[in-house]
C-alpha cells in the first residue's frame, strides 16, 4: 500500500511511523516538509491516498499581508478537507478540523523517553567534551536551549539576561534560522552558540544542564517534552502552554530579561522546589512515548487508508 504524506515536520512523522512499523507493508512517499500544496498535487498525479500531518497551525504565518494569508488559509483547509486522514499536534487545530468535517486525529508531540531519561555514558562523555571545547564552565548552572534558533522564541531576551544572572551560563544548540545568533552572542560573557549537533548528542547535553529554556507559544512543544524526559527544570512563558501545563511542573515567566533572570535564580536558589517540578513534568511526559503515538499513527493509517 502506498500513500503520500505532506506535513510541516516530516521528521516527526517518519520517526514515529518507522518506530512502529516493522514490515514492508507500508511504503511512504513524502513531499517536502511544509509543502502540503505540492504533496496534494503529487497524490493526485500518482493516484495515492493523501495524509496530512499538521505540527504548526496556519496562524503562525498570519504576519503575511492579510489577503495573502487568507488565500493560503483557504487553500490549506481545502486540501486538508480532501485528505484520507490528517493528524494534528495542537488540540485547537484538531478541534477546528473536526468542526470543518475533516477526518482528524489528535497526535500531540511525543518523545523517545528512555533516550533522554537514561542517556548512554558515552553520549554524556561526548557532550561534556563538546562543552569543554567550547569553553563552557561545567561547574556553573547551565541553561540550555535546543531547537530552531528563530526570532519568536525570545532568545535575544535570554542572551541579555544570562550575563546578569549570577552562577549561570547559556548554551544554544541548533540551526540559525534568521536570529543571527553569532552577532547576538558575540562577546557576551557566559553565552555559547555551538550550532547544530547530531541529535544523538542532545540527551548528553541535557544531562550536563541545570535548566531547559522553552519560551515558545505552543501547547506541547517537542523541546519541552525532551527537557521533561531528561528531568530538567524548565523556564517557560505563559500562553498556549498553560492549556496543558501548570506552575507545579515548570517556572512560568513573561519573556523579559529581568523576569528570565529572576526565573533562573529561582531554579538555582530553590533546588528542592525545582526538582519537584521537574519530577512532575517527567511523570507527565512519560505518558507520551514514541511507541504509543506511533501505534496511533499506524492504526489510523491501516484503518483509514486500506479501507478508504
Amino acid at each position: 500500500m502506498k500513500f503520500d504524506l505532506s506535513q510541516f515536520d516530516a521528521g516527526f512523522f517518519l520517526q514515529n511511523i518507522s518506530y512502529a512499523c516493522d514490515d514492508d507493508d507500508y511504503r511512504v512517499g513524502v513531499s517536502l516538509p511544509g509543502d502540503v500544496y505540492l504533496g496534494y498535487v503529487l497524490a493526485i498525479i500518482l493516484r495515492t491516498p493523501f495524509i496530512g500531518d499538521v505540527s504548526d497551525p496556519i496562524d503562525q504565518i498570519d504576519s503575511l499581508p492579510s489577503p495573502l494569508f487568507r488565500a493560503f488559509e483557504m487553500l490549506e483547509w481545502w486540501i486538508l478537507e480532501r485528505c484520507e486522514v490528517s493528524f494534528y499536534v495542537e488540540s485547537e487545530s484538531y478541534e477546528t478540523a473536526k468542526q470543518r468535517g475533516v477526518t482528524a486525529v489528535w497526535a500531540p508531540n511525543s518523545v523517545n523517553y528512555a533516550e533522554f531519561a537514561e542517556p548512554d555514558d558515552a553520549v554524556v562523555t561526548e557532550a561534556r567534551r563538546i562543552l569543554i571545547q567550547e569553553g563552557v564552565d561545567l561547574e556553573s548552572n547551565l541553561a540550555v536551549y535546543a531547537g530552531s534558533l528563530t526570532t519568536d522564541v525570545h532568545l535575544a531576551e535570554v542572551v541579555e539576561a544570562v550575563p546578569e544572572t549570577e552562577g549561570w551560563e547559556l548554551v544554544l544548540v541548533g540551526e540559525d534560522r534568521g536570529l543571527h545568533v553569532e552577532s547576538l552572542t558575540h562577546r557576551v560573557d557566559g553565552v555559547f552558540f555551538i550550532g547544530a549537533v547530531d541529535h544523538d548528542i542532545i540527551p548528553g547535553l541535557f544531562a550536563c544542564a541545570a535548566a531547559g529554556i522553552a519560551l515558545v507559544d505552543a501547547e506541547q512543544p517537542l523541546k519541552l517534552m525532551e527537557y521533561g524526559a531528561a528531568s530538567l527544570p524548565v523556564l517557560a512563558c505563559p500562553g498556549k502552554l498553560t492549556k496543558r501545563f501548570t506552575e507545579r511542573q515548570m517556572v512560568f515567566v513573561e519573556p523579559l530579561p529581568s523576569n528570565i533572570a529572576n526565573g533562573l535564580m529561582q531554579i538555582s536558589q530553590s533546588p528542592d522546589d525545582a526538582s519537584a517540578r521537574a519530577d512532575r513534568l517527567r511523570s507527565y511526559v512519560e505518558q507520551y512515548s514514541w511507541a504509543d503515538v506511533a501505534s496511533k499513527y499506524l492504526t489510523t493509517i491501516r484503518t483509514q487508508v486500506t479501507t478508504g
